[in-house]
């Protein structure tokens, strides 16, 4: 059962879940309450993770969204490992608050109202088990949450007779280099658990496999740099951090002589230029910078406030002297320029972000 079909703000609608009955689930093979687990020998639980991650990578396949991915890992292991409710708490974009974004049970074990309770609960990092383990990334398991103090959700955890949690972050780098902790996926069973369950093990992989999913989602695939939209998103996320008053730059890049390499010596030579620019646009970008592809041989670069206008100003020379440089593709010597729109600042609380970057002024040119 689908509580909340939010698609936390990716523009993709979460796609829906098929879950089997409590009856058709409750199999020797993937039942892991107290007294099965005891009996499950180190080999029986190598299989058994073995199959997991083969089974969470073919889930994982052709997830276009975040969200769609963590959706994709709690259905698999409320569905294989018989965890009976899970939840993916998702953090909001000014990361004040968390919400339960989507959760999932079979509909038939009594857990509505916890189900409820939860979509309606907001959460602040560091609030409570949820808030902490966002803060800190550190996983938690907790027996018996009813009876933990800590625990926000204790009176309906109590009435739904939930004995078992475990909650760990979803983490992941993006491209300018910063660890991402989005959100929290949180698990309960109804049955006691053992510490030592399959659901902790496999956490490593899991939370792998999100990285990977993250990465192609936010990663251009050519340059690595980040993409169009997270680049966007980076935009607004220092728009929202920076100080009312306090300015920070943003550099636009595009490629002058560049369709005619295209044309002339095809794509592959316009990749190994574009792979080489970017090459150069890595090493001279200060600490700190975000660089983005946001167009076919369009760059973007995000310079925090410790960079001032000079800075700015001598980021932009380098970046034009970077493509003015000869490039080498099979023996041959090929020449592209650039423009640069550098406006002098940006002043937080007078210019918000919009949603197509453009040259706000095209201040350098080496046309």
């Amino acid at each position: 059962m689908r509580i909340n079909n939010d698609s936390g703000g990716s523009g993709q609608p979460i796609p829906p879940v098929t879950v089997r009955s409590a009856a058709s689930r409750r199999t020797a093979a993937n039942a892991y309450c107290l007294d099965q687990e005891e009996t499950l020998g180190g080999a029986q639980h190598a299989a058994m993770r073995e199959r997991f991650n083969c089974t969470l990578t073919q889930c994982l396949i052709g997830r276009d969204s975040l969200v769609a991915a963590v959706n994709g890992v709690i259905e698999l292991i409320y569905k294989e490992l018989d965890w009976e409710w899970g939840a993916y708490w998702a953090l909001e974009q000014d990361g004040r608050t968390l919400r339960c974004q989507s959760a999932w049970d079979d509909g038939d074990r009594g857990l509505a109202p916890f189900g409820g309770h939860s979509a309606a609960l907001p959460i602040a990092p560091g609030q409570g088990l949820v808030g902490r383990v966002c803060q800190t990334g550190q996983a938690q398991w907790v027996d018996r949450p009813a009876n933990d103090p800590g625990f926000l959700r204790r009176a309906r955890a109590k009435e739904c007779g939930l004995l078992a949690e475990y909650m760990f972050p979803v983490t992941y780098t993006s491209a300018d280099g910063r660890q991402r902790r989005p959100g929290v996926l949180e698990f309960f069973s109804k049955s006691p658990r053992q510490q030592d369950a399959q659901l902790p093990g496999l956490v490593a992989p899991i939370s792998g496999l999100i990285a990977q999913t993250a990465q192609r989602m936010l990663t251009d695939d050519l340059t690595g740099l980040a993409s169009r939209n997270h680049f966007l998103a980076l935009l607004d996320e220092a728009c929202a951090r920076t100080p009312a008053s306090a300015w920070f730059g943003l550099l636009y890049i595009d490629l002058d002589q560049f369709k005619p390499i295209n044309d002339a010596f095809g794509h592959l030579a316009g990749n190994a230029v574009l792979s080489e620019f970017v090459q150069r646009l890595q090493a001279l970008a200060p600490v700190g910078c975000a660089i983005g592809r946001v167009g076919g041989d369009q760059f973007a670069i995000l310079a925090g406030p410790e960079i001032s206008a000079a800075g700015r100003n001598a980021l932009a020379e380098n970046v034009l002297h970077a493509a003015r440089s000869v490039f080498h593709y099979e023996g041959k010597e090929l020449s592209i320029s650039a423009s640069v729109g550098n406006p002098p600042s940006i002043l937080v609380g007078e210019i918000r972000t919009t949603r197509s970057p453009v040259p706000l002024r095209t201040r350098y040119s080496d046309q």
